[in-house]
Parts: C-alpha cells; structure tokens; sequence
C-alpha cells in the first residue's frame, strides 16, 4: 500500500535536499576560495577564516552556513570604501550579475558595524540553480572591482 509509496517519496526527497546541499557547499566553497584571494574585499558572516583556523583550509563548514554572501570592497589608496550600491550597479550592468546593496532589512547589524551611512553591503547569493562556471564569473568581476582599476565612487 500507500505506506511504502511515502516511504519511498521521503527518501527520495531526502537524497535531493543531501545533492542540493552538496551542490551549495560547492558553490560556497568556490565563491570563498575565489574572494579570499582578491585585494581589498572584505567579507562578512561566517566564512573562510573561522573555518582556516580549526582545519587549515578555506573550506566552509556546510551546512552551517547559507550560501549568501555580504561583503564591502575597499578603495585603493582611498580612507573609504567603494559604495555598495556603485559595485552593485557596475556588476548588474556591466557583467550582468546580479546582486544588491543595502542592509537587507538588518539594520542594526549595519548600524552596529558602522556602515549603514554609507551605503550598507552588497550581498551575493548561489542556490542549487546556480552553476559553478556561474561563481567564477562573479569572482572574475569581483577581481576587477577590487584591483582599483575601475573609478567607482567612494562611499
């Protein structure tokens, strides 16, 4: 009867939610190994080097952490850093990536970390839609944002 038939469906449920959660901690894991070697981005949340400390690697401690990023990129020979909403708006236009800028409705993290008058964070998200060739074409636009070789704003 119907028994096995939901049995059946629960365990097949269950292997996607463990291939979508595979599948996301590689694009975390990509976006992370990327952005830690880029000049001048400064990565917020759970990432990277919480993780170094108790392995010795840039890998994420998944499923511990959503594949959302936020991050803020510092200006070259600049005291600020680049506005948020500038690197957003460069990325969707010029690499048709998107992402957004902002506080993302935590006000107080922004405030408390002293960035909500200028602008906020630009936040990165991957899901199991997304593709790795995807990640690597943020991290290539990324990797031009932060070499100083664009004249974006300050924040």
């Amino acid at each position: 009867g119907g028994g096995s038939g939901r049995r059946q469906l629960r365990d097949n449920l269950g292997r996607s939610w463990v291939k979508i959660q595979e599948h996301e901690a590689l694009l975390t894991n990509r976006f992370l190994d990327g952005v830690r070697e880029l000049p001048n981005v400064v990565l917020y949340g759970k990432h990277a080097t919480e993780c170094a400390a108790r392995s010795g690697t840039y890998r994420s401690r998944l499923p511990s952490r959503t594949p959302t990023f936020a991050l803020r990129i510092r200006a070259n020979n600049r005291s600020n850093d680049l506005a948020p909403e500038a690197v957003a708006d460069w990325m969707q236009r010029e690499r048709g990536v998107w992402c957004a800028s902002g506080n993302f409705y935590a006000l107080d993290l922004t405030e408390t970390l002293g960035l909500e008058s200028s602008g906020g964070l630009v936040r990165f998200g991957f899901l199991h839609y997304n593709t790795v060739d995807e990640v690597d074409r943020v991290i290539e636009a990324l990797s031009l944002v932060s070499n100083g070789s664009l004249q974006l704003p300050s924040s």
